[in-house]
Order: C-alpha cells, then structure tokens, then sequence
C-alpha cells in the first residue's frame, strides 16, 4: 500500500520505527520544541501513539487503527 505522504515527507525517511522528539527534529530538519508539536499533531490525527517511557525516555510509534475508529467509512474516505 502506498504511503500517503511524498518520499521528502520525515514519516518516509523514518522507517517505522520508534521515535522520540530528538529523532523527529533530525528527521524533519527542525527544533526539538517543534518536534515535539509535530508529534502531539500526529497524536490528535491518530497516526502515532505513546509507545513507553516518560519525560526524556518517551518513545512513539504508529499507531494501529481500531476498528471502532473506522467504522462505518467506506476505504476512499478513510483517513488512516
């Protein structure tokens, strides 16, 4: 399945695995403080979730879609 971002997006240039905010910075080419905001953004969209840690350990991952959170929508207007 294709991504649905552009190959320079940083989620193409990540892999898939964990990441904290000091990977994303790297990533996307900006400041911790907003990487940080990037990541809380991609929370709220459900396309990353909280994997472990706390304060300076705090890992995320992509986040797998529920079925409750796709229920009802046909696969064009799905947004996961």
């Amino acid at each position: 399945m294709p991504m649905p971002w552009s190959s320079s997006h940083p989620l193409a240039k990540w892999g898939g695995d964990k990441v904290t905010t000091s990977k994303w910075a790297k990533l996307a080419r900006c400041s911790q403080d907003t990487a940080y905001r990037d990541i809380l953004a991609l929370i709220a969209w459900g396309v990353l979730g909280k994997a472990e840690g706390a304060g300076r350990g705090t890992h995320y991952a992509l986040a797998m879609p529920t079925d409750e959170a796709n229920e009802g929508l046909p696969l064009s207007d799905n947004p996961h």
